[in-house]
């Protein structure tokens, strides 16, 4: 089968199907075929499951995600479904930890999980596969770019919130520039991401890209350190940031403000 078959067989939902469902896969493999990973940082109803265990459900629904990209619309919906639960329960539970231990990381961990990944697939799970004219006053990329501009805010607020978190696997990045200097990047490039949500459809690809380069060069960072042997993990988390943050900004900049309908696209040909 073809490339071109295969995009034509997976449409517009099944894309961020399939790479939701490779992601949610290569974050679980990893603490599973890793078993000495670092389980810091979360405490109440989740700490009490073991993390091989919570590991399983990120598999699971992964690879419930990649099979119902190739189903029709309304019928992936369970893909969907199956996709926002983890990253869910996992914003609940360092939530949890935050109220619990007052540990600022965790708010903002919480809101990254939230952020860049449950709202993001919810927001996703909203896109249709032929879509309308733009409803008055409303936007369908805008969205996008808010979640993926303050989840990048966020996630940098919480290194420089705690400056001792654990920056295991991304040591070749580290050598180029301290963390704070990557958490000022994260920062300012979630602030241009934020800026192009006033753009039209067209130059606010700039936000698109940015919100897909730093997380392509963080998983960079931790597949080289993979490679070189320094981190077990590092392929799996490296496949993740790939596919999970920089492949749905992408999707996402392809995402029409509005199209014709189908209708009228097979009239016209």
């Amino acid at each position: 089968m073809t490339y071109w078959a295969v995009r034509q067989r997976l449409g517009r939902r099944g894309v961020p199907l399939l790479l939701l469902g490779i992601g949610h896969v290569s974050w679980g493999a990893g603490f599973i075929t890793v078993p000495g990973a670092d389980q810091r940082g979360m405490t109440g109803p989740l700490a009490v499951v073991p993390l091989e265990w919570r590991a399983w459900v990120w598999v699971v629904c992964g690879a419930v995600a990649v099979v119902s990209a190739f189903v029709p619309e309304g019928r992936d919906r369970w893909g969907y479904i199956a996709a926002v639960m983890p990253p869910l329960a996992f914003s609940f539970g360092y939530a949890w930890t935050a109220l619990d231990t007052g540990h600022l990381r965790a708010v903002f961990l919480s809101l990254w999980y939230l952020l860049t990944q449950a709202l993001l697939i919810l927001w996703a799970a909203s896109v249709a596969e032929y879509s309308i004219p733009r409803r008055k006053g409303g936007s369908r990329r805008t969205p996008s770019l808010y979640l993926f501009g303050v989840g990048m805010i966020s996630w940098s607020i919480g290194f420089v919130a705690a400056p001792g978190a654990s920056t295991r696997g991304v040591e070749p990045l580290l050598d180029l520039m301290p963390m704070r200097g990557w958490a000022a990047a994260w920062f300012l490039v979630g602030l241009v991401t934020l800026s192009c949500i006033m753009l039209p459809e067209g130059p606010d690809r700039w936000g698109f890209i940015g919100a897909a380069a730093l997380p392509l060069v963080w998983g960079c960072g931790y597949g080289w350190e993979w490679i070189t042997g320094g981190y077990g993990r590092g392929g799996f988390v490296c496949l993740f940031y790939l596919v999970s943050q920089a492949g749905m900004a992408v999707w996402a900049s392809g995402v029409p403000e509005y199209e014709m309908p189908r209708w009228a696209q097979e009239r016209r040909v």
